[in-house]
């Protein structure tokens, strides 16, 4: 990643102030995108931006062999969004489902998942499971694309996941739930219904 001290002198400028608060991340499977309405990101020069779809406007203003600087303003959010909350204690986040993404293939399940934190910085990560028909894993993935302490009240975080589905995969449905835990207790965050998962969809294997 870059750090703040590698950054030219003219480019660290641009931020017209010294109270920065940074948010690091993994720019190859997550982003995180503060509630500002505009903020600065640096990123390596093959950062992709893509796979985040139309909710940031993204400009390049300056750039070099190490990295690129960016001025994003964030769009307006879909307000239709269908949203899961889950909590731990006081803490809450949202999964904002409206913009999941499963794609399988080549014995891969793609999934991109964003969310939304409603109270603040907490120690957490995410799993997201596919079960058979006996509730037995299947695959898995555990992980956060991001330091954690950086993830502020109001910032969306977009989080990109990769399940490697073993082959040959038994004839059968197969559930894919999302969810978050205690990295240090192993707890699990609950819905408001008790659940401590979210169910994403369901993939049937043919004959």
């Amino acid at each position: 990643g870059v750090q703040l001290d590698e950054m030219a002198s003219d480019d660290f400028g641009r931020f017209q102030t010294n109270q920065i608060k940074p948010r690091w991340l993994n720019s190859q499977s997550a982003f995180l995108q503060p509630a500002a309405d505009e903020f600065w990101l640096v990123a390596a020069a093959n950062f992709n931006f893509e796979w985040m779809g139309t909710t940031v406007s993204i400009q390049p203003v300056a750039q070099n062999n190490q990295y690129t600087v960016y001025q994003v303003q964030n769009r307006e959010a879909d307000e239709t969004a269908v949203t899961h909350a889950l909590i731990l204690n006081s803490n809450q986040i949202e999964l904002l489902t409206t913009l999941l993404d499963v794609v399988s293939q080549e014995g891969v399940i793609h999934l991109t998942s964003r969310w939304q934190n409603e109270t603040g910085p907490v120690p957490l990560k995410i799993y997201v499971h596919l079960l058979d028909e006996s509730g037995q894993i299947v695959s898995q993935w555990d992980g956060l694309g991001i330091a954690w302490e950086g993830w502020r009240s109001g910032d969306s975080l977009w989080q990109q996941h990769e399940l490697r589905i073993p082959a040959p995969l038994p004839v059968g449905k197969y559930q894919l739930r999302v969810g978050l835990y205690d990295p240090e207790t192993a707890v699990r965050w609950q819905t408001a219904t008790g659940e401590d998962f979210v169910e994403l969809s369901t993939i049937e294997v043919e004959p």
